[in-house]
């Protein structure tokens, strides 16, 4: 595969589309608010299904002619191709239930603020628009492109985790597009994740005659939670959290049950059978009359920098191009990006505007970044196609 002729050099290809760019963002930039408003004013809660698939039918509407669309599920993928292609990561949904009322989209000379305008549907709008722009250009119709706008990260990602990993295993390289950093920072790396369940069993009895070893469930959960927060740095980079604790019925009675959900984090994916070894370790050893057991709810793989450096670099030329710096941060948060990384494709998050507050009323992204990130996005598009797909196809 060839980009058309007059622009296969890289230097004139990378002049055209930023010095195009400015006229073009400028005639879009009304239709890019609108849409935007209507994105975010619509409730996208993880759990409803009507919002997200109103969401996703209206962004449908919007794609370029030279991406096709289809809908797996609750999932939206458009594409051109089905091997060796780039992958774009988003996802629609947001952790604000219906109920909350926080539905407002707020503008003003520098920030705009809304539930998801940060996490993530201002990704959304800078990985969409850059791929408009790419096709007002004439290219896109030569760039294989994947991109593909999820509905149930925020909780685990449970329906769309295969949809990911399968359409991650044939792509050339993967961006995603979760808020930037403060300074506009790219995200090469995240720490892994495990959420745990614990279940202390003990034997139910009266209050009023109870000894100092009584078969407690809540007392050996206590024990429990201690061990876990021990754990804290036991492995470098090793961050656990025990964060839900219920059991007991009342105050007069021995709790026969206890429940305690706990969070990990880590920093190298060798790290997590130590972690399972640990809680095995802790969980054996009980108070006379109880037991312990532990499950595994949910998990998401290390996305280790290592693999994503040389991803990172043909970014940061991207970014040197239009002329900034670019960062890149690694990041105690999990995404879809950490699936992505187990295929070992190489994958940079962060490709989403700058902005903050995500997970509140307050969450707002910084107006100017919009139009920064969707430049840098369809010149690392292009960056990375000459990279990481021409150059192979070439050797063939």
């Amino acid at each position: 595969m060839q980009i058309q002729n007059n622009i296969t050099m890289q230097d004139s290809l990378f002049s055209n589309i930023r010095n195009n760019f400015p006229a073009f963002f400028e005639k879009q930039k009304s239709r890019l608010y609108s849409f935007f408003k209507e994105l975010v004013e619509i409730n996208t809660y993880s759990y409803n299904e009507g919002g997200i698939s109103r969401c996703l039918d209206i962004f449908s509407k919007e794609v370029p002619n030279s991406l096709y669309t289809k809908t797996v599920g609750q999932n939206l993928i458009l594409s051109n191709s089905s091997s060796n292609y780039i992958l774009l990561m988003g996802h629609i949904d947001t952790v604000f239930p219906q109920e909350l009322g926080f539905n407002h989209f707020l503008e003003n000379k520098d920030k705009i603020y809304g539930p998801g305008v940060f996490d993530m549907k201002g990704g959304l709008i800078v990985a969409l628009f850059s791929l408009i722009y790419l096709e007002h250009l004439g290219i896109l119709k030569d760039i294989p492109i994947v991109f593909i706008i999820n509905s149930d990260e925020e909780i685990g990602s449970i329906n769309s985790k295969d949809i990911i990993i399968e359409y991650a295993k044939q792509a050339a390289f993967a961006l995603v597009f979760e808020g930037a950093g403060p300074n506009g920072e790219v995200v090469g790396g995240r720490k892994g994740k495990i959420g745990v369940r614990l279940e202390a069993k003990g034997e139910a009895g009266h209050a009023a005659f109870v000894s100092k070893n009584k078969p407690s469930a809540i007392l050996e959960m206590a024990h429990k939670v201690i061990h876990i927060e021990n754990l804290n740095n036991s492995i470098p980079g090793l961050s656990a959290n025990a964060g839900k604790i219920n059991g007991g019925i009342g105050p007069n009675t021995i709790p026969d049950y206890c429940e305690l959900m706990a969070d990990f984090r880590y920093s190298k994916q060798s790290h997590e059978r130590l972690i399972v070894d640990k809680l095995k370790k802790i969980c054996e050893k009980n108070i006379t009359g109880t037991n312990t057991k532990f499950k595994i709810t949910s998990s998401r793989p290390c996305m280790e920098i290592e693999k994503n450096l040389s991803l990172y670099k043909v970014i940061q030329e991207s970014a040197n191009y239009i002329g900034y710096d670019l960062g890149c941060d690694i990041r105690p948060g999990v995404s879809d990006a950490n699936f992505i990384s187990m295929t070992n494709t190489p994958v940079i998050d962060g490709m989403g505007p700058i902005g903050g507050r995500d997970h509140s009323k307050d969450e707002y992204i910084v107006r100017s970044s919009i139009k920064d990130r969707i430049l840098l996005t369809s010149i690392s598009i292009i960056n990375g196609f000459k990279k990481y797909i021409e150059k192979d196809v070439s050797n063939n």
